[in-house]
């Protein structure tokens, strides 16, 4: 393999390397000092998202390394095996957007609920 497409390769991973870093900081954030584990009383999801973060953010940071290796070597086998690795890891990626949607639209529901429940009980009174 030869030409610019190892450099290119090797620029994609440094950026995925970065956004790895990125997703471990969010996640850490999430967990440690908003406390999001705790509220699952309130909805699951709040102790499911922080914690689906942390794996993408590892498996970003491993597998980019990984390509890094692979666009190093220039090994066909290497590159096939990165290409499925990260398909996975684009599956997880859109399983923690449809997750995260359905947190938010859970969240909107029960806060229209609260808001006309309070309205009218206040209405009433």
């Amino acid at each position: 393999m030869g030409g610019h497409y190892p450099i290119t390769l090797s620029v994609i991973n440094l950026v995925l390397l970065i956004s790895s870093t990125a997703c471990l900081y969010l996640s850490s954030i999430m967990i440690n000092i908003y406390l999001l584990p705790y509220l699952e009383v309130i909805n699951s999801h709040f102790a499911t998202v922080p914690y689906l973060i942390l794996t993408i953010g590892f498996l970003l940071l491993v597998f980019s390394m990984f390509g890094m290796a692979a666009a190093g070597t220039g090994s066909r086998p290497a590159l096939i095996i990165y290409a499925v690795v990260m398909s996975i890891v684009c599956l997880i990626e859109m399983a923690s957007i449809f997750v995260s949607m359905e947190l938010r639209q859970s969240l909107e529901q029960r806060l229209m609920f609260s808001t006309v429940s309070h309205s009218s009980n206040s209405y009433f009174s």
